[in-house]
Protein backbone atom coordinates (compact mmCIF):
# COMPACT_ATOMS: atom_id res chain seq x y z
CA UNK A 1 0.00 0.00 0.00
CA UNK A 2 1.57 3.73 -0.79
CA UNK A 3 1.43 5.65 2.30
CA UNK A 4 1.55 9.10 1.57
CA UNK A 5 2.92 11.96 4.02
CA UNK A 6 3.54 15.52 4.16
CA UNK A 7 6.86 16.30 3.90
CA UNK A 8 7.60 20.25 4.91
CA UNK A 9 5.42 22.70 5.74
CA UNK A 10 4.38 26.56 5.10
CA UNK A 11 1.73 27.23 7.05
CA UNK A 12 -0.91 29.94 5.91
CA UNK A 13 -3.06 31.71 8.52
CA UNK A 14 -7.14 31.05 7.39
CA UNK A 15 -9.89 31.84 9.20
CA UNK A 16 -12.15 28.77 10.50
CA UNK A 17 -15.18 30.28 8.01
CA UNK A 18 -13.53 30.36 5.18
CA UNK A 19 -14.33 27.08 3.03
CA UNK A 20 -11.31 25.90 1.09
CA UNK A 21 -11.79 25.47 -2.35
CA UNK A 22 -10.39 22.65 -5.52
CA UNK A 23 -10.84 23.13 -9.22
CA UNK A 24 -10.25 20.40 -10.58
CA UNK A 25 -9.05 20.39 -14.26
CA UNK A 26 -10.37 17.22 -15.91
CA UNK A 27 -13.04 15.77 -18.28
CA UNK A 28 -16.48 16.35 -17.21
CA UNK A 29 -17.35 12.46 -15.99
CA UNK A 30 -19.41 10.85 -13.72
CA UNK A 31 -16.14 10.36 -11.75
CA UNK A 32 -14.95 13.76 -11.72
CA UNK A 33 -17.98 14.73 -10.07
CA UNK A 34 -18.63 11.94 -7.95
CA UNK A 35 -15.00 12.88 -6.65
CA UNK A 36 -16.05 16.85 -6.20
CA UNK A 37 -19.29 15.45 -4.05
CA UNK A 38 -16.78 13.25 -1.92
CA UNK A 39 -14.60 16.11 -1.22
CA UNK A 40 -17.65 18.36 -0.09
CA UNK A 41 -18.73 15.88 1.80
CA UNK A 42 -15.71 14.83 3.54
CA UNK A 43 -14.26 18.91 3.96
CA UNK A 44 -16.70 21.08 3.35
CA UNK A 45 -14.98 21.65 -0.01
CA UNK A 46 -16.21 23.79 -3.08
CA UNK A 47 -15.32 21.73 -5.89
CA UNK A 48 -16.34 22.45 -9.23
CA UNK A 49 -14.95 20.46 -12.73
CA UNK A 50 -13.10 22.71 -15.40
CA UNK A 51 -12.19 20.94 -18.98
CA UNK A 52 -10.64 23.92 -20.36
CA UNK A 53 -7.07 24.28 -17.88
CA UNK A 54 -7.18 28.44 -18.44
CA UNK A 55 -10.53 28.77 -17.18
CA UNK A 56 -9.95 26.43 -14.02
CA UNK A 57 -6.51 28.20 -13.32
CA UNK A 58 -8.46 31.47 -13.31
CA UNK A 59 -10.98 30.08 -11.17
CA UNK A 60 -8.59 29.42 -8.35
CA UNK A 61 -6.68 32.44 -9.10
CA UNK A 62 -9.85 34.85 -8.39
CA UNK A 63 -10.82 32.81 -5.27
CA UNK A 64 -9.98 34.32 -1.87
CA UNK A 65 -9.86 31.26 -0.01
CA UNK A 66 -6.82 28.11 -0.12
CA UNK A 67 -7.54 26.79 -3.30
CA UNK A 68 -6.24 23.56 -4.50
CA UNK A 69 -5.99 22.94 -8.10
CA UNK A 70 -5.98 19.33 -9.44
CA UNK A 71 -4.73 18.08 -12.61
CA UNK A 72 -5.98 14.70 -13.73
CA UNK A 73 -3.17 13.66 -15.47
CA UNK A 74 -6.02 11.42 -17.65
CA UNK A 75 -7.12 14.03 -19.26
CA UNK A 76 -3.83 15.77 -19.41
CA UNK A 77 -0.43 14.79 -19.57
CA UNK A 78 2.04 15.87 -16.89
CA UNK A 79 4.47 17.59 -19.56
CA UNK A 80 1.30 20.27 -20.76
CA UNK A 81 0.64 20.53 -17.20
CA UNK A 82 4.32 21.79 -16.62
CA UNK A 83 4.09 23.52 -19.56
CA UNK A 84 0.92 25.16 -18.58
CA UNK A 85 2.43 26.14 -14.94
CA UNK A 86 5.67 27.50 -17.02
CA UNK A 87 3.13 29.71 -18.64
CA UNK A 88 2.64 31.23 -15.90
CA UNK A 89 4.88 34.12 -14.28
CA UNK A 90 3.56 33.77 -10.63
CA UNK A 91 1.03 31.09 -8.97
CA UNK A 92 -0.75 32.99 -6.31
CA UNK A 93 0.08 32.19 -3.05
CA UNK A 94 -3.36 30.62 -1.96
CA UNK A 95 -3.42 28.74 -5.14
CA UNK A 96 -1.68 25.28 -4.30
CA UNK A 97 -0.82 22.77 -8.06
CA UNK A 98 -1.27 18.99 -7.59
CA UNK A 99 -1.32 16.08 -9.73
CA UNK A 100 -4.25 13.56 -9.27
CA UNK A 101 -3.98 9.94 -11.48
CA UNK A 102 -0.25 10.34 -12.15
CA UNK A 103 1.12 7.10 -13.81
CA UNK A 104 3.77 5.66 -11.42
CA UNK A 105 5.72 4.13 -14.45
CA UNK A 106 7.23 7.78 -14.89
CA UNK A 107 9.28 9.68 -13.05
CA UNK A 108 7.62 13.18 -12.97
CA UNK A 109 7.88 14.06 -9.60
CA UNK A 110 11.31 15.89 -9.52
CA UNK A 111 10.34 18.42 -12.60
CA UNK A 112 7.21 19.05 -11.08
CA UNK A 113 8.51 19.88 -8.11
CA UNK A 114 10.83 22.34 -9.53
CA UNK A 115 7.67 23.59 -11.38
CA UNK A 116 5.22 24.16 -8.37
CA UNK A 117 3.24 21.10 -7.97
CA UNK A 118 3.11 20.35 -3.82
CA UNK A 119 1.15 17.05 -4.19
CA UNK A 120 1.15 13.80 -6.41
CA UNK A 121 -2.11 11.23 -6.15
CA UNK A 122 -1.62 7.35 -7.78
CA UNK A 123 -4.43 5.72 -9.27
CA UNK A 124 -3.62 2.88 -6.49
CA UNK A 125 -4.17 4.98 -3.73
CA UNK A 126 -6.31 5.10 -0.80
CA UNK A 127 -9.75 7.42 -1.48
CA UNK A 128 -9.98 7.90 1.77
CA UNK A 129 -6.59 9.35 1.47
CA UNK A 130 -7.36 11.96 -0.23
CA UNK A 131 -9.61 14.56 1.92
CA UNK A 132 -6.40 14.52 4.24
CA UNK A 133 -4.45 15.25 1.61
CA UNK A 134 -6.78 18.35 -0.02
CA UNK A 135 -6.80 19.72 3.24
CA UNK A 136 -2.68 19.41 4.14
CA UNK A 137 -1.99 21.17 0.63
CA UNK A 138 -4.51 24.33 1.04
CA UNK A 139 -1.77 24.93 4.56
CA UNK A 140 0.76 24.65 2.67
CA UNK A 141 1.76 21.20 3.22
CA UNK A 142 3.91 19.35 0.48
CA UNK A 143 2.09 15.55 -0.14
CA UNK A 144 4.38 12.97 -0.95
CA UNK A 145 5.10 9.88 -0.35
CA UNK A 146 8.30 8.57 1.24
CA UNK A 147 9.08 6.26 -1.39
CA UNK A 148 8.36 8.30 -4.66
CA UNK A 149 10.08 11.39 -2.31
CA UNK A 150 13.50 9.20 -2.47
CA UNK A 151 12.81 7.82 -5.94
CA UNK A 152 12.67 11.89 -7.01
CA UNK A 153 15.58 12.29 -5.33
CA UNK A 154 17.46 9.61 -7.10
CA UNK A 155 16.41 9.78 -10.45
CA UNK A 156 15.92 13.75 -10.41
CA UNK A 157 17.74 16.57 -11.56
CA UNK A 158 17.76 19.08 -8.38
CA UNK A 159 20.32 21.87 -8.03
CA UNK A 160 21.06 19.27 -5.22
CA UNK A 161 22.55 16.83 -7.78
CA UNK A 162 25.43 19.56 -7.72
CA UNK A 163 26.33 19.66 -4.13
CA UNK A 164 27.18 16.07 -3.24
CA UNK A 165 29.36 17.09 -0.60
CA UNK A 166 27.12 19.52 1.04
CA UNK A 167 26.70 16.79 3.88
CA UNK A 168 30.56 17.01 4.99
CA UNK A 169 29.73 20.95 6.13
CA UNK A 170 26.24 20.46 7.80
CA UNK A 171 26.97 20.42 11.70
CA UNK A 172 25.59 17.45 13.61
CA UNK A 173 22.59 19.88 14.55
CA UNK A 174 22.01 20.82 11.49
CA UNK A 175 21.29 17.06 10.37
CA UNK A 176 19.13 16.37 12.79
CA UNK A 177 16.90 19.38 11.61
CA UNK A 178 17.84 18.11 8.18
CA UNK A 179 16.00 14.85 9.39
CA UNK A 180 13.39 15.79 11.11
CA UNK A 181 12.29 18.22 7.51
CA UNK A 182 12.27 14.98 5.91
CA UNK A 183 9.51 13.90 7.83
CA UNK A 184 7.38 17.31 7.80
CA UNK A 185 8.01 18.58 11.42
CA UNK A 186 6.92 21.85 11.34
CA UNK A 187 9.75 24.51 12.88
CA UNK A 188 7.89 25.28 16.23
CA UNK A 189 7.99 21.02 16.45
CA UNK A 190 11.83 20.85 15.68
CA UNK A 191 11.81 23.99 18.28
CA UNK A 192 10.31 21.60 20.82
CA UNK A 193 11.94 18.42 20.22
CA UNK A 194 15.13 19.92 20.54
CA UNK A 195 14.82 22.32 23.03
CA UNK A 196 15.88 25.53 21.20
CA UNK A 197 13.60 28.78 19.96
CA UNK A 198 12.28 29.03 16.76
CA UNK A 199 13.98 31.73 15.45
CA UNK A 200 17.29 29.63 16.20
CA UNK A 201 15.45 26.49 13.76
CA UNK A 202 15.35 29.17 11.13
CA UNK A 203 18.68 30.22 11.21
CA UNK A 204 19.98 27.09 11.44
CA UNK A 205 17.73 25.83 8.44
CA UNK A 206 18.93 29.29 6.34
CA UNK A 207 22.31 27.88 7.07
CA UNK A 208 21.32 24.34 5.84
CA UNK A 209 19.92 26.24 2.78
CA UNK A 210 23.30 27.58 2.02
CA UNK A 211 25.39 24.79 2.42
CA UNK A 212 23.39 21.98 0.10
CA UNK A 213 22.37 24.59 -1.92
CA UNK A 214 18.46 24.50 -2.13
CA UNK A 215 15.77 27.11 -2.06
CA UNK A 216 13.22 25.59 0.21
CA UNK A 217 12.28 22.70 2.77
CA UNK A 218 10.87 20.29 -0.56
CA UNK A 219 14.48 20.15 -1.82
CA UNK A 220 15.89 19.98 1.40
CA UNK A 221 14.08 16.99 1.70
CA UNK A 222 14.85 15.62 -1.52
CA UNK A 223 18.65 16.30 -0.64
CA UNK A 224 18.67 14.45 2.45
CA UNK A 225 16.63 11.39 0.92
CA UNK A 226 19.14 11.15 -2.06
CA UNK A 227 22.57 12.03 0.57
CA UNK A 228 21.62 11.35 4.38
Amino acid sequence: MNITVAVGSQTQTTRADEPLRVCLAARDTVQARALCAYLAHEIGAQCAVYQNVEACFDAAALAHTPTVLLFDCTFMQPDEVLRHLGDIRAVPQHVVPALLNVDCRHIVECDALNAGVRGFFYPNQDLQQLPKAVEALAHGEVWISRHVLVRAALHGRTQAAHDPDGRDRLTQRETEILAMIIIGARNDEIAEKLCISTNTVKTHIYNIYKKINVPNRTQAALWAAKHL
